[in-house]
């Protein structure tokens, strides 16, 4: 996950715990006081990066309340800080199925998990989504920044493959290199392959996690891209 993606992470954990949480202890007989306690000390984990044991609270938190749609989020955003993306999806679907304030940050979350996991069309056009609908304007404006960030790295993935169909491959790895591996969509990593392959770098490619050393044509059938080989 990149900075950015950390920070809007924290950032977005951290607003919407004292938002919710200050209304909880707030609204009479809404908390009860041990919960309360539990959920304060999960937050003070997520922030000392123990995110595995603020989710072993949330996790009791949830088995004592699953109609609290903020467990359910926090418990999500521990998730994606452990790089388990699949699962934290999961969980921002939860949410965003009990309908309440926290559907729109829970898709902005989502997008950003969707995109650590390569899928930056599906994070795109649920990013749009939150765009479009009734949303505090400060959430609507955030999903923009998201949505403008995925824009200009499909540009440059754009670019990078037309570098190689042009056979300008030191070039089209700079323009890779410039986006962060997990921003990098799903094509964009087989395209990166493809590009130390041609550059007889192959034992560059242990540097990355995601990239995949395979013959050229299987690579360029799996970007759906057609060309004769």
């Amino acid at each position: 996950m990149s900075d950015l993606l950390r920070k809007y992470f924290r950032y977005n954990f951290i607003l919407f715990f004292l938002v919710f949480f200050s209304q909880t202890i707030n609204a009479k007989g809404s908390l009860p006081f041990k919960s309360e306690q539990i959920f304060k000390e999960s937050t003070e984990l997520f922030l000392q990066k123990k995110y595995y044991k603020s989710a072993v609270l949330l996790r009791q938190l949830i088995l004592a309340d699953r109609q609290k749609s903020m467990y359910w989020f926090n418990f999500a955003n521990c998730l994606s800080m452990m790089k388990r993306y699949s699962a934290a999806i999961k969980y921002y679907d939860h949410v965003i199925k009990l309908n309440t304030k926290f559907v729109a940050i829970a898709k902005i979350n989502k997008a950003k998990a969707l995109t650590a996991l390569g899928r930056n069309d599906e994070a795109s056009a649920l990013l749009e989504v939150v765009k479009n609908e009734p949303a505090p304007l400060s959430l609507q404006k955030l999903a923009e920044v998201e949505l403008s960030t995925l824009r200009e790295i499909s540009l440059l993935e754009v670019d990078a493959l037309q570098k190689y169909q042009t056979g300008d491959f030191q070039l089209s790895e700079v323009l890779l290199r410039s986006i962060r591996e997990e921003q990098l969509s799903n094509d964009a990593l087989i395209l990166y392959s493809l590009v130390l392959l041609k550059q007889n770098k192959k034992k560059w490619l242990n540097g990355f996690s995601s990239l995949t050393v395979e013959p050229e044509c299987l690579l360029l059938n799996k970007m759906k891209i057609f060309f004769n080989c």
